[in-house]
C-alpha cells in the first residue's frame, strides 16, 4: 500500500480532528448538568460523597462532537455491587425540580444509571468506592493512592464491578500521553461512530479501540516526523487483526510505553486495560465472531481509502469525506427489502437546537410492534445519516470551507443514494411529490453541528 504520509493532508487531517473536538458551549452546558447532578446528590444522599470527576473522554479530554458526561461520585461507605446506592440515587434525580430528564427516564446497569436531560446531553452517573483520605489536591498522588487500594480488593472475578473505582488511574493514563496521542484516539473514535457492526455489542470496544490507537500513536512517536494520516492508517491495520493483537502499557519511571510482547503469553490474544491488570478486553469479543469480522473488514476498507486517496496527491473536501464514509454500504437492501422501496425527502430546519439526533414517527403502523429487524434497522439509519452529517461537516472545516446547511444537504444526498441505497447519485430523483415532512413515515433530525446557530437537516422516509 502507499506510505500514508503527506504533509498537505497531514495539516488537513490535523484541522479535521481539531473540527470535531466539542464545543465552548455545549462543554459549558455539559458541565452545568452535571454540576446539577452532584449538588442534589451532595444535599440527599445518605452515603457520604468524598469527590465527584468525569471521567470517560470528558475527563481525558478526547470527547468528540457531542459527548456524553460518565461522572464518577466517589463514596466514603458502600462497597460494590451499589444496589443500595442506585435505588437511593434514582429517587433523588426524579424528585429533584431543577433535574429535567427525557420521558425516557432513568435505565439502571450493572455499573451506572443512565439517562438524558431534555437538552439532549446524556451522562452515566457511576458510583465509586473512596479507600483513600486526606489526600488533598486530587491529583496523580490520589490516583495512585486509590488504584492500589483498590486494585488489593480486587480479583478476577469481580474486577468489573470495581471499574469505577479506578476512573481516576484511566484519566490520568490519557492525560499524560502527548496531544500528538489525543489527535490519534479523536480520529479513532470519528472512525468508530461511522460503522455498524451488526446486532450485539461488543463490549469495551470503545476502549479496546483508543488502546490500539494509543499504540499507534506511541509507535509513530519514535520516528523524526511524525504523520497523524500513517498513525491513523497503522491503527487501521491493527484493528484489521484486532482477534489477535497482544496489546499491553507499562509505567516505567512515570512514562506509559508498550511492552515487549514477545516470548510466552498467557493469551493468545489479549488487550490490557492500563489501569486494570485483570481486564483483558480482548475477552469481549469471544462469541461476537459477525460483529467483529465486520469490524475487521470495515478497517481494511478504510485503509484502502486511504491509499486511494494519497495515490490521487490531491487534498480536497472529497478526499477527506470519503475516508469516513458509513460502513457498510448499501444498507438499504439489508433493512427495506421485506417493506419496500421508500421515497426521501432531504429539507432543512435552522431552528432546531438540539445536540444530539432526533427521531419523529407519523406513521406508527411502521414500527407499531417494533420487532428486532425494525429496530435494528433504526438504529442503524441514524448511525449512519449523524455519520455523513458530521464527516461532512469536519470535511468542509479542514479544507476551510464554509459550513452551511445546503453544502450538509448536498452530501447527505449524495450519500443516501451511493452509501444507503447502493445506487448511483442522481438527483432527479430528489423530487417529492411535497416537501412537508410531516407527510413522511419516519423523520430524523440531525444538528450539523455542537454550534446551535447552524440548525440541522431533516431526513423524511415513506414507504409506498
Amino acid at each position: 500500500m502507499v506510505d500514508p504520509a503527506s504533509e498537505a493532508m497531514d495539516q488537513t487531517m490535523t484541522r479535521f480532528t481539531h473540527s470535531v473536538i466539542p464545543s465552548d458551549e455545549y462543554m459549558e452546558n455539559l458541565k452545568a448538568s452535571a454540576e446539577k447532578v452532584r449538588k442534589a446528590l451532595q444535599l440527599k444522599s445518605p452515603y457520604e460523597i468524598d469527590r465527584v470527576i468525569y471521567s470517560g473522554s470528558v475527563g481525558k479530554s478526547t470527547g468528540i462532537l457531542a459527548p456524553d458526561m460518565d461522572l464518577v461520585v466517589f463514596q466514603n461507605s458502600e462497597m460494590p455491587p451499589f444496589e443500595k446506592v442506585f435505588d437511593e440515587w434514582e429517587d433523588i434525580l426524579i424528585m429533584n425540580e431543577g433535574i429535567n430528564l427525557t420521558k425516557d427516564g432513568i435505565k439502571k446497569t450493572s455499573i451506572s444509571l443512565q439517562f438524558t436531560f431534555e437538552e439532549g446531553i446524556e451522562m452515566d452517573l457511576l458510583p465509586a468506592t473512596n479507600f483513600v483520605h486526606g489526600i488533598k489536591p486530587e491529583g496523580p498522588l490520589l490516583a495512585k493512592k486509590q488504584s492500589d487500594a483498590v486494585l488489593s480488593k480486587m480479583d478476577k472475578s469481580n474486577s468489573h464491578f470495581y471499574s469505577s473505582s479506578l476512573s481516576e488511574s484511566q484519566v490520568y493514563f490519557m492525560k499524560e500521553q502527548t496531544s500528538f496521542t489525543h489527535d490519534a484516539v479523536r480520529l479513532a473514535k470519528f472512525w468508530y461512530k461511522s460503522l455498524y457492526l451488526g446486532e450485539r455489542p461488543i463490549y469495551g470496544v470503545k476502549t479496546i479501540l483508543e488502546l490500539i490507537a494509543i499504540a499507534a500513536a506511541m509507535k509513530e512517536e519514535d520516528r523524526d516526523k511524525k504523520s497523524l494520516l500513517r498513525t491513523f492508517a497503522k491503527f487501521l491495520d491493527n484493528v484489521a487483526q484486532v482477534d489477535k493483537l497482544r496489546l499491553k502499557f507499562s509505567n516505567s519511571n512515570g512514562k506509559w510505553e508498550l511492552e515487549n510482547t514477545g516470548g510466552k503469553v498467557p493469551f493468545e490474544n489479549y488487550i490490557i486495560e492500563p489501569s486494570n491488570p485483570y481486564n483483558n478486553l480482548a475477552k469481549q469479543m469471544i462469541n461476537r465472531d459477525k460483529e467483529v469480522n465486520n469490524l475487521k473488514e470495515f478497517a481494511k476498507i478504510s485503509r484502502l481509502r486511504i491509499s486511494d486517496a494519497m495515490k490521487t496527491h490531491k487534498v480536497s473536501v472529497e478526499s477527506v469525506f470519503n475516508l469516513f464514509r458509513p460502513l457498510p454500504t448499501s444498507l438499504y437492501p439489508t433493512f427495506f427489502s421485506d417493506i419496500g422501496r421508500a421515497d426521501i425527502i432531504v429539507g432543512e430546519d435552522p431552528s432546531f437546537r438540539g445536540y444530539n439526533p432526533d427521531m419523529k414517527i407519523y406513521n406508527e403502523n411502521i414500527i407499531k410492534n417494533p420487532g428486532m429487524k425494525e429496530l435494528l434497522m433504526v438504529n442503524a439509519v441514524k448511525i449512519f445519516l449523524s455519520c455523513t452529517v458530521n464527516a461532512g461537516n469536519a470535511a468542509l472545516v479542514a479544507n476551510n470551507k464554509e459550513v452551511t446547511l445546503t453544502e450538509v444537504r448536498q452530501k447527505l444526498r449524495r450519500m443516501i443514494d451511493e452509501d444507503l441505497k447502493g445506487t448511483p447519485h442522481n438527483i432527479t430523483e430528489w423530487l417529492p411529490t411535497t416537501n412537508r415532512v410531516e407527510d413522511f413515515d419516519i423523520v430524523f433530525t440531525v444538528p450539523i453541528s455542537t454550534n446551535l446557530e447552524k440548525g440541522a437537516v431533516k431526513i423524511g422516509f415513506r414507504w409506498r
